[in-house]
């Protein structure tokens, strides 16, 4: 289960649309699009509905904890997008704990959801190096990205299991 994690701008979905075109050439995938990201990159010319792989991927615009976590244990799709771990927190009408708790009950049946293939992608916010939940959430990551912007370019730093860094573009 891997997060990506930057600032507004950083290119951390730019990350996450070229993996996903990999990932799809093997599978389906779902991307609950939380953020409205998956829009502008169709408007973009990034993203093409219909098209090549990316026909294989079916877009939640909304979804409840409960859905999500329905998706991640059903098997259905071989990836699952979450964009973005902050929208799904202040989405829950529910106070403080209960939000945070049914975040982490998504990110566990995500987790789990790998036993059976399911590969994991969660946007995140990140900003000096810490993303955001990184207290309560940081250990369902298998894997960790901060991505940030370095001139025209993007610079993926993996973090977590081994510190490793990637030009991206």
């Amino acid at each position: 289960m891997l997060e990506v994690a930057g600032q507004p701008g950083s290119g951390r979905r730019v990350v996450v649309f070229d993996l996903l075109e990999e990932l799809l050439a093997g599978g389906s995938g779902v991307y609950v699009d939380l953020a409205g990201s998956l829009r502008r990159a169709v408007a973009s010319g990034r993203v093409r509905p219909g098209e090549g792989v990316w026909a294989r991927l079916s877009v939640y615009r909304e979804a409840s904890a409960g859905e999500l976590a329905s998706l991640a244990l059903s098997g259905s799709a071989s990836v699952l997008v979450l964009d973005s771990l902050p929208r799904l927190v202040y989405g829950v009408e529910a106070g403080r704990r209960e939000r945070w708790g049914c975040a982490a009950a998504v990110l566990s049946a995500m987790l789990a959801g790998a036993r059976s293939g399911l590969c994991s992608i969660v946007v995140n916010y990140a900003s000096g190096g810490r993303s955001f939940g990184d207290a309560v959430f940081s250990h369902y990551f298998t894997h960790r990205l901060l991505v940030e912007r370095v001139g025209a370019g993007v610079v993926a730093r993996l973090v977590y299991p081994l510190p490793l860094e990637l030009q991206w573009r």
